[in-house]
């Protein structure tokens, strides 16, 4: 086991990343985040999760508390130990990772406040490109002007971070430099109708379909 330099990547790489956290993951998102984003890394008992699925991880950050004592039989020499208790493993884990693009899987479901926590991540790391992905949702932190070529029909939620003033063209209802806000009004469960354009400011995530992934991806890559 290394103890890790947070100052340097542990994993340096032009690819983009699966990390897989301890969350709930079935097979099926695992494939499809591992398509797109073919190293994978994990964070603390991701390890177990994806060992669990037939893939083994380059990498295992976190403080290490939760690894089975099998997987780190079998990951020796690839466990890394951050103990900053400030910070959740996903974002240990993504601050040791030096990547284009990072899709996290395994980081929501269950208890509430891990969901919460990986929310949290995405907003307190806006020069990152990452994409939240469950079974359901892919969700993202916007830049201040993202375009998405989304069919008809897709569903779209905006959620704010803090107080965030949105513009947007071509959903079912747009916005007009609208203040969203945590403790005030939010855009969910609203509708593509076609290709859609926002323009913010302030952290503001974004939440597609899942299906929607490689949307999300060219959209956050700016291609």
């Amino acid at each position: 086991m290394h103890k890790a330099n947070s100052d340097h990547p542990i994993v340096s790489t032009d690819e983009a990343v699966t990390l897989v956290g301890g969350g709930h993951l079935d097979r099926n998102v695992l494939n499809i985040s591992t398509r797109h984003a073919p190293r994978v890394v994990a964070a603390d008992s991701g390890a177990d999760r994806a060992l669990q699925f037939g893939e083994t991880p380059e990498a295992v950050i976190g403080d290490l508390d939760s690894v089975s004592d099998a997987a780190r039989s079998l990951l020796k020499g690839r466990l890394h130990e951050m103990s900053d208790q400030d910070k959740t493993d996903f974002d240990k884990a993504l601050s040791a990772i030096s990547a284009p693009l990072v899709l996290a899987v395994g980081f929501t479901g269950g208890r509430l406040d891990h969901t919460m926590a990986a929310l949290n991540v995405l907003a307190r790391n806006p020069k990152r490109a990452v994409i939240l992905l469950t079974r359901e949702d892919a969700t993202f932190l916007a830049p201040t002007r993202i375009a998405l070529d989304l069919p008809k029909g897709c569903r779209f939620a905006l959620l704010p971070m803090e107080s965030c003033q949105v513009s947007t063209q071509g959903l079912r209802w747009n916005l007009d430099r609208q203040v969203l806000a945590p403790a005030g009004l939010v855009s969910s469960s609203n509708f593509a109708e076609g290709p859609v354009t926002v323009v913010s400011r302030g952290r503001l995530l974004i939440s597609l379909e899942a299906g929607q992934l490689p949307v999300a991806i060219a959209a956050v890559l700016g291609r």
